[in-house]
């Protein structure tokens, strides 16, 4: 770097037009100009950041309450009162799901039986369709024989949610279990059946 004193300055450039010199003598004042304009325009930036970070954490913490609360709500009625709601633990760096049970005990879902396992997966399944159609609208929910490990009873509840689920949308369940079928019948009336020829019943629309 060169470094130029008020003496070599006034050597050097006493013979520069008055316009020129003035130029060169603003160039620190303009430097210095510029960089506080970078700075703000940068602390506008972050500002900008951390709010948009904010905005979307209380989003995700808001959106993730409204479908904990909807997927507590499910896997009670299915399981018929045996799990009372939904909570998560930490678990390193995740998070996981703990259902809490009527006797107030815990239970991780991955302690969890196949078949109770299967009614919590419907309940995710059903909070996050509840949740997509109140934002987007409502769209076809497809279920592939998901109930096969429910006995009866939680049969009756899935499909009591089935029916509640398509009040606002369409629900397609498909299955080739006749037994099903006339659960879907005995709670909601309106249920359309369409079979496949050769292999009985393989889809339900509840409408």
């Amino acid at each position: 770097m060169i470094k130029i004193t008020s003496l070599e300055f006034h050597l050097q450039f006493h013979d520069l037009p008055d316009n020129k010199l003035a130029g060169l003598m603003m160039i620190p004042q303009a430097r210095a100009q510029a960089q506080m304009l970078g700075v703000r325009r940068y602390m506008r930036l972050r500002a900008g950041t951390i709010a948009t970070e904010q905005a979307l954490r209380l989003y995700r913490e808001q959106h993730r309450s409204s479908m904990m609360a909807r997927a507590s709500e499910a896997l009670r009625t299915i399981s018929r009162g045996r799990y009372t709601s939904l909570t998560t633990q930490p678990d390193k760096d995740s998070e996981v799901l703990v259902a809490i049970g009527s006797d107030k005990g815990s239970k991780l879902a991955t302690e969890m039986s196949k078949g109770t396992r299967f009614q919590l997966y419907l309940a995710l399944r059903v909070a996050g369709y509840f949740e997509f159609a109140k934002t987007r609208g409502p769209v076809p929910f497809i279920a592939d024989d998901i109930m096969e490990t429910f006995d009866d009873f939680r049969a009756e509840e899935a499909f009591r949610l089935f029916t509640e689920m398509a009040a606002p949308g369409q629900v397609i369940y498909l299955t080739h279990h006749q037994h099903l079928c006339d659960i879907a019948r005995q709670v909601c009336p309106t249920v359309r059946v369409h079979g496949l020829s050769g292999s009985g019943v393989a889809e339900r629309q509840i409408t």
